[in-house]
Parts: structure tokens; sequence; C-alpha cells
């Protein structure tokens, strides 16, 4: 079955940290109609780099501590709505 969002839609987006790892930071998203149907799914990897070079670093102790009690798998992130 296909859902569509159309133009001035009511519209909204579920986001989650799925994962963690040394240097980076992974994130769910699901766009949703606004009856709660998901009509999109977005993963995006945000990674922490050096100002020189760009290469990669360790994640912050304090982005870690600040953001590690909401991983959570999205299957997870979808049933607190329920």
């Amino acid at each position: 079955m296909e859902i569509c969002l159309h133009f001035l839609a009511e519209a909204w987006v579920l986001r989650q940290v799925s994962k963690l790892g040394e240097s980076s930071i992974t994130f769910v998203m699901d766009l949703c109609h606004d009856d709660g149907r998901t009509v999109a799914v977005a993963t995006m990897v945000v990674v922490c780099v050096t100002v020189d070079g760009f290469g990669k670093r360790p994640l912050p102790r304090v982005v870690r501590e600040a953001l590690a009690p909401f991983v959570c798998t999205p299957e997870q992130a979808r049933a607190r709505l329920e």
C-alpha cells in the first residue's frame, strides 16, 4: 500500500539515537503521516572529526554521556508511541 504526504499535510518525525560508536552517532528518523503511518525512514550518521584535516576523533565524553540514555532500536522507539 502506498502512503503519500501531500503539500501542507501534517506530519511528524520520530527520531532516535540507534547507535553510539567510538567517533560517530547513528540516528534513525521515521517520517510519519498525522495518523501515525510511516511514510519514509532515513538513517543519518554523524562523525566527530578534527578541525585540521577532518580526521576521525572520539566523541567527547559529555556528548556520549548525554546521549547514552536515549540509545534504542527503531522498534523500541516505535513501541513507546503505542
